[in-house]
């Protein structure tokens, strides 16, 4: 079942296109991989497709509902999270506390529910704190729950956002580039986390430049070049795709 799709995409800069009209379609279950040589387009679409950056032209669609140009946190609440390529995190508080205002921002809680009684609202308080717990311990950071968040190594801080975009019991989840600058253990660590989470359901949506975890991981490959989506196929088509080769090595 497509769980998200693009339809001819657009994005402009002062009349630079970024984002060429690509189209492309992401089915349940599936790891996905985004690549291309830097200034591609991809954390650009990325920013399109979670509401980032309003779309020039073209339709973004997520489980078949219109999001086109949505709010982010319209976007969050149908189920899409995201990592960034730099962690955001707030670096003057621990590791449980960004993971509970991650929760926090995605919480439904209305007033009316708010008013019927303080017991709902220590059960939600309840049940996102032992999930903050599960998903802590889950990327290895449950000894580390204390600890300033500004204090982790940069693989650390990787771990944390990764753990904060899973908070909300996502569909989907975008990588934009888990790997880089990560020591070979937490590239491990990560590669192992999103096979875990994929075979219980999830589905990930990947920006890499590290092309042996992309290869490693991912059951599809999308590439970008200035914009334009100029392959897509499984892992071993993409790497003899001439036109990607090209795109990498200049050559030709």
């Amino acid at each position: 079942m497509s769980l998200l799709r693009t339809e001819g995409v657009v994005k402009k800069f002062y009349g630079l296109v970024a984002v060429d009209k690509v189209s492309l379609e992401i089915n349940e279950g599936e790891v996905v991989g985004l690549i291309g040589p830097n200034g591609s387009g991809k954390t650009t679409l990325f920013d399109c497709i979670t509401g980032f950056l309003k779309v020039d032209a073209g339709r973004i669609f997520f489980k078949n509902k219109n999001i086109t140009n949505k709010m982010p946190y319209e976007i969050a609440l149908l189920g899409v999270s995201r990592t960034f390529q730099n962690a955001r995190l707030f670096l003057k508080l621990t590791v449980e506390q960004n993971m509970l205002i991650a929760a926090q921002q995605h919480q439904r809680l209305s007033t009316l529910t708010l008013l019927a009684g303080r017991k709902k609202a220590k059960e939600i308080e309840k049940e996102t704190a032992e999930r903050a717990q599960f998903l802590l311990k889950l990327v290895g950071l449950d000894k580390l729950a204390q600890e300033y968040a500004g204090n982790l190594s940069y693989g650390q801080r990787k771990l944390l956002s990764f753990a904060m975009a899973l908070i909300p019991y996502p569909k989907l989840v975008l990588l934009d580039e888990p790997a880089a600058a990560v020591n070979p253990t937490m590239i491990e660590k990560t590669k192992d986390l999103i096979r875990q989470l994929n075979s219980e359901g999830l589905t990930f949506f990947i920006i890499e430049h590290n092309m042996e975890v992309i290869m490693n991981i991912c059951n599809k490959i999308i590439v970008l070049d200035h914009g334009v989506k100029i392959a897509e196929g499984a892992p071993n088509e993409v790497r003899s795709d001439p036109k990607v080769l090209e795109a990498y090595l200049g050559s030709g």
